[in-house]
């Protein structure tokens, strides 16, 4: 479902392209250059469950919901983003891409992933799909309620340039 990205235009472009992370571990995180002034997440969601006893094992250790499973996901994007790959020097930024219907709405992820973090949620705009020619909407199957298309980012940073502040609401 996902293999036909474009990835060879971003290479193609010189845009740093690093596949094969795993953002919860940090020695994978680590294995990245810090230099970065911007980190994106588009439309992030956990791995679907093979079976229930997968969901229970992964759940229970965390005494959680696939709504707590997201947000903790997006948690250590945040931490590990500002911690191993953001450059100190720059604006240190972080954008998350979510739809604005249910069940994503309900991670809260504005609120809820940076609480008790120095990691201030600025705000967010409106994700504009126009901004990139040959993006295709792709809906999950286990979400297959969902289809409406209106999305938001969100953004987190601790250096950002002015001009940022003033697109978010």
């Amino acid at each position: 479902k996902y293999a036909e990205n474009d990835l060879s235009t971003l290479r193609e472009n010189g845009i740093p392209v690093h596949t094969e992370l795993d953002i919860t571990d940090p020695q994978s995180v680590q294995t990245i250059e810090k230099k970065f002034d911007l980190v994106i997440f588009q439309f992030p969601l956990i791995p679907a469950f093979a079976t229930l006893e997968d969901f229970e094992r992964n759940s229970a250790s965390a005494n959680a919901s696939t709504n707590t499973l997201n947000r903790k996901l997006l948690r250590q994007f945040l931490i590990h983003s500002f911690r191993y790959l953001l450059d100190e020097a720059g604006p240190q930024i972080c954008y998350i891409t979510s739809k604005e219907v249910k069940p994503y709405r309900e991670w809260n992820i504005e609120t809820s992933i940076n609480r008790g973090l120095d990691i201030p949620c600025l705000g967010s705009m409106p994700f504009e799909y126009s901004a990139f020619p040959g993006y295709r909407i792709r809906n999950v199957i286990r979400y297959s309620d969902v289809t409406d298309t209106e999305s938001r980012t969100f953004v987190w940073a601790t250096n950002p340039p002015e001009n940022l502040t003033e697109k978010l609401k």
